[in-house]
């Protein structure tokens, strides 16, 4: 029996990977209930791609010259990180033609936009597809923390007022904890393609590629990103950034996300964050943790949902840079 691709398979990310939807609807094409395959390809006309099964193989065949890759595993779930990976990356692959163009439309808060609510929505229809117990706690509509098994923290989009005002610094902020424990973060760059992520006990990678906080003893960097409110005086915030100057090199830049991401693989040595929320920050603590950092509150304390203001930088700066914040 013939298929065509756009019967059975559900996601095409800009590498062009396909997936099956889910082991259930793979179960009702083939023998093989529990056989997934990834099938990587260069061809321009998608519908022309055909998927052949029996029950000895899968293969592959077009009228287009392409390579082809495929990869079969047995008894073997796509993995929900995976999936998630796979999303974030199509979904913060649509915002730079929008950066600069697109408006606010918040009423209650300032800064949210069609497509911060549209990721939110299209990684939690995601999640909750997922096996288990799965809450999500996000900036726009899922702002009620709820315990459960599985929670996600999703902050769809980090600096949603830079994205806005056509600045080039955002990303797309995805983190997972299971029973309590952080076991997954991922922040997507969409303007360089640069995709920061963590497992727990595993490390931390940018595209794929290991990385690890900075070793510098010397021309340290700092980033700074504060705004005058009701939770930070503005005398405090000038002693801050005077003291970090005594220091190193202090600089300011959009997207908290992916500043924490800059500690993991040592392009910055520190950074303070007077936040309003605690969405990307969770991501942001396994990523540097797994890279050999810390991320706490200025005070030293554990992260929470309702930490407010917060360190993030090398084991061994972590004492001294906590005292220039106290």
């Amino acid at each position: 029996m013939v298929f065509k691709t756009s019967d059975v398979l559900k996601r095409v990310n800009n590498f062009s990977r396909v997936k099956f939807l889910s082991i259930q609807e793979v179960s009702s094409i083939s023998p093989y209930s529990t056989i997934r395959s990834m099938i990587n390809f260069q061809c321009l006309d998608l519908s022309r791609v055909l998927v052949f099964m029996s029950h000895k193989r899968i293969e592959r065949r077009c009228n287009n010259s392409v390579k082809s890759n495929i990869i079969m595993a047995t008894n073997t779930k796509i993995s929900m990180h995976d999936e998630i990976i796979n999303l974030i990356k199509q979904c913060g692959d649509e915002l730079p033609p929008l950066s600069g163009t697109i408006a606010d439309i918040g009423v209650k808060k300032k800064w949210l936009t069609e497509k911060d609510g549209e990721i939110e929505k299209r990684l939690s229809d995601l999640i909750v597809r997922f096996d288990g117990e799965h809450e999500i706690f996000a900036e726009e509509f899922h702002d009620d923390y709820r315990e459960a098994e599985n929670v996600w923290i999703i902050d769809p989009i980090s600096n949603t007022m830079g994205f806005i005002n056509g600045w080039t610094h955002y990303s797309v902020v995805v983190s997972h904890m299971h029973k309590g424990v952080l076991q997954f973060g991922a922040v997507y760059d969409p303007i360089v393609k640069e995709l920061f992520t963590a497992y727990k006990g595993k490390g931390a990678f940018l595209n794929g590629k290991k990385i690890q906080v900075s070793q510098r003893i010397q021309d340290l960097s700092f980033l700074f990103q504060a705004s005058v409110g009701p939770l930070y005086e503005k005398d405090w915030l000038l002693k801050v950034y005077s003291s970090l100057l005594d220091l190193g090199r202090v600089n300011t830049l959009g997207s908290l996300g992916l500043n924490y991401c800059y500690v993991a693989c040592g392009r910055v040595d520190a950074v303070v964050a007077l936040n309003k929320d605690a969405f990307p920050e969770f991501a942001g603590k396994i990523i540097i943790e797994e890279a050999g950092g810390v991320l706490t509150d200025l005070k030293g304390d554990t992260l929470t949902k309702d930490s407010k203001g917060i360190l993030a930088c090398r084991k061994d700066m972590h004492e001294q840079c906590k005292c220039l914040c106290l």
